[in-house]
């Protein structure tokens, strides 16, 4: 359980946080509406329970 915490693996953790934090920082976020949102969900075959007309025996 020592090589947990062995200080290469706490220094490679943290390079990796400060890398990942840059490329999020770096890259522009998309705003997307909930429409298009639900028009792409769509596309992808989602749909809603109310539109599924099922009978269910219990």
């Amino acid at each position: 359980m020592g090589y947990l915490f062995d200080s290469r693996v706490i220094l490679g953790v943290g390079i990796g946080f400060i890398i990942s934090a840059v490329i999020f920082m770096v890259i522009p976020k998309k705003n997307i509406s909930k429409i298009e949102v639900e028009k792409k969900a769509r596309a992808m075959g989602m749909i809603y329970q109310s539109e599924v007309k099922a009978l269910y025996n219990k």
